[in-house]
């Protein structure tokens, strides 16, 4: 997406930015076989942690598997983008999943908006 890209810096600044807070130190990217989109990796993170990002090409901002990048919802029309034929959903998941909790996360209480 070239305008959250110019905005925040695009991805490869978060993970630059991600990464050392992490501790990590091994970088990859890996380009997927099907060449519809690309994983860019740090590892061997404090606490065995991962700071992962995965870029699709030319679908816009909405990176979702059969949502057209020129919805309605959409802000901004990207001339020439595609349909994601990538399930993004289930490569979060895979990710996410490779984690769990020792216990349950302490929140704050909630505070009164008054």
């Amino acid at each position: 997406d070239p305008f959250i890209d110019n905005f925040f810096g695009g991805p490869e600044h978060i993970l630059d930015t991600w990464a050392p807070i992490n501790g990590c130190t091994v970088n990859n990217t890996e380009l997927d076989k099907s060449g519809l989109y690309e994983t860019q990796t740090w590892s061997k993170c404090v606490g065995n942690a991962t700071v992962e990002t995965v870029k699709l090409y030319n679908v816009g901002h909405f990176p979702y598997l059969g949502v057209s990048p020129n919805t309605s919802l959409s802000t901004m029309v990207y001339p020439g983008a595609v349909t994601p034929s990538i399930d993004t959903t289930l490569l979060s998941w895979n990710f996410c999943s490779k984690y769990q909790l020792d216990s349950p996360p302490k929140l704050p209480s909630p505070v009164s908006y008054i």
